[in-house]
């Protein structure tokens, strides 16, 4: 799988999560604490999506790593980064 499938994927998750929970992008880039054409950028795949931007867009929608599709051990590492900084 070429690297950006793998990004399209967990966009997609992040959309899903935010129709979810009725967010739309000015919403999450205000929870991210991230410019709005930031993430409409990211979002569009139009930039690369950087692990903390998907850190922070997971983190802002409260996911979990089974919404992302993700195994579970992946909650510890979120939170040992989180804790880090």
């Amino acid at each position: 799988m070429a690297t950006s499938s793998y990004s399209e994927l967990l966009l997609g998750r992040v959309r899903e999560g935010m129709k979810r929970r009725g967010l739309n992008r000015a919403a999450l880039a205000k929870r991210m604490g991230a410019e709005r054409r930031e993430l409409r950028a990211v979002l569009a795949g139009q930039e690369p999506l950087t692990v903390d931007q998907f850190f922070a867009m997971v983190e802002a929608l409260d996911l979990s790593p089974l919404e992302l599709g993700l195994p579970a051990d992946l909650a510890g590492l979120a939170a040992s980064q989180a804790g880090a900084e």
